[in-house]
């Protein structure tokens, strides 16, 4: 079959996975792991063909051969879609989690993330990939980065724009930094892709740039630091070990420090921000967010032994893996998280929070924290409580708040919704509500909690101080 649609549509089931093989003109080119059901299935899932348009398509499922392939120009699923978020990024279909290339290129915002086109569970690792202008709304885009084979999958990492040109590339090449994530020799390795236009990603022919080192050691974040003239990159290595590179030309790499981060996992970043009293102060950043506050002169990160968290890692459903965006056109620092909400019985899994930013506060006992804020881009666009529109409702929850049946108090010890209860200093809080969560802004927006549960989105908002709608 001629590849003229871009699409291969795939009905599957939630059974173990086995692996399905396409050839293109002959060539066995692109397998992955899915339950494949095409009489009985229980949701269709799609395998993005833009990069073979026009070849011959053959393919085989635990290696027989499959007569009829359905190609489609445009991913459709109609289950679920009355749970889908209105203001959080979901995947089209198909598993996500990690936020990877945050960053701000040819005008737009540019957001890619692990992705699994085959299944409702974790696998297949993907770089998928979607765009927005103003951070409130995301189109997809593609599937960008794609596994190099089973046991070579993409795993996270981070973009810049390289504006000087030092790998290479192109002036101002938009260059992806990630893990392939191989089961074999050589073991887990930071890799290069690039592009020039936003749109067409290649793999650098000379990956990998930084090989194992420590074993499953992944998720590269690089950021341009400006008085040494050189890339950063922080990487995770194993257990509580995470090290930090430089470089000049994004190819070529020098390890700088190795540092031990107390109860943390995977998943770094790491960046600079302005202390109320107008000095830097660098974050570093882990999975569960905990972050250290130091000083970093190029060469080394020193940091102080002072706990911090955003939210509580063992909260559940909870916020992960969070990264911030490179290259943001005001200068701000951007934050989106994975949100592990689930979507029961919809052919898509968990969501993106919504974008905020980052600022250095000091608590009341003088304490230098992250605080967490909405990004302008939404409060810009609150209205009057209107049905069918995400919630925004500010209370000091001296008295009970109802949004649709779930109802936000004070408790002993912080706040609660419904029977959930969450751990906070003031009970004066902020709430985001959209059709499957609440974002829970607490103590000055140092303390973010996510509470899971359905909202109709009515419009009607009892006991808040202040209550709006956000227009989309």
């Amino acid at each position: 079959m001629k590849i003229q649609s871009r699409y291969l549509k795939l009905g599957v089931g939630t059974g173990e996975p086995k692996v399905m093989t396409l050839s293109m003109d002959g060539t066995p080119t692109y397998s992955f792991k899915l339950d494949y059901k095409p009489e009985a299935p229980e949701f269709y899932m799609y395998a993005d063909l833009h990069p073979w348009m026009g070849k011959n398509l053959s393919a085989e499922y635990c290696g027989v051969e499959i007569t009829e392939l359905i190609l489609t120009e445009e991913p459709k699923n109609d289950i679920g879609e009355d749970m889908r978020p209105l203001v959080h990024f979901t995947s089209p279909w198909g598993w996500h989690n990690d936020p990877n290339g945050l960053s701000f290129y040819n005008g737009k915002y540019r957001l890619f993330y692990q992705h699994n086109p085959f299944g409702e569970q974790w696998g297949n690792m993907h770089w998928g990939y979607a765009e927005s202008e103003d951070l409130v709304k995301w189109s997809w885009v593609k599937d960008a980065l794609y596994p190099d084979n089973l046991d070579a999958t993409m795993f996270s990492g981070s973009a810049v724009v390289d504006a000087h040109n030092t790998a290479g590339f192109g002036k101002d090449a938009h260059v992806l930094i990630y893990t392939c994530a191989d089961n074999r020799e050589p073991g887990f390795t930071q890799n290069l892709a690039w592009s020039t236009d936003g749109l067409n990603y290649q793999k650098y022919e000379g990956n990998p740039v930084i090989r194992n080192l420590a074993q499953g050691n992944r998720d590269p974040k690089v950021i341009w630091h400006e008085k040494s003239g050189k890339w950063i990159l922080a990487l995770y290595l194993i257990g509580e070990e995470y090290a930090i590179f430089t470089s000049e030309n994004l190819k070529d790499w020098t390890e700088i420090q190795r540092l031990t981060f107390p109860n943390a996992n995977e998943c770094p970043d790491f960046f600079p921000l302005v202390t109320p009293e107008g000095d830097e102060k660098w974050v570093f950043w882990e999975a569960g967010n905990k972050y250290l506050l130091g000083d970093f002169d190029g060469n080394r990160f020193v940091f102080d032994d002072v706990e911090r968290e955003v939210s509580p890692r063992e909260a559940s459903p909870r916020l992960y893996a969070a990264q911030t965006f490179y290259n943001e056109p005001k200068g701000r620092r951007i934050i989106l998280f994975w949100e592990t909400i689930q979507f029961e019985g919809a052919p898509f899994t968990s969501q993106m929070s919504v974008p905020c930013v980052l600022s250095l506060v000091r608590d009341e006992e003088g304490i230098l924290k992250l605080k967490a804020s909405l990004v302008e881009e939404y409060t810009d666009r609150m209205t009057t409580l209107t049905e069918g529109l995400p919630i925004w409702f500010e209370s000091d929850l001296q008295n009970p708040v109802e949004v649709d049946g779930h109802i936000f108090r004070a408790v002993n010890g912080g706040i609660a919704v419904d029977d959930k209860v969450y751990k906070a200093k003031s009970t004066k809080v902020s709430v985001l509500i959209d059709r499957m969560s609440a974002e829970i802004f607490a103590d000055d927006g140092t303390m973010i909690h996510l509470f899971e549960g359905k909202f109709e989105l009515f419009g009607e908002v009892k006991g808040a101080e202040k209550a709006h709608s956000i227009k989309l």
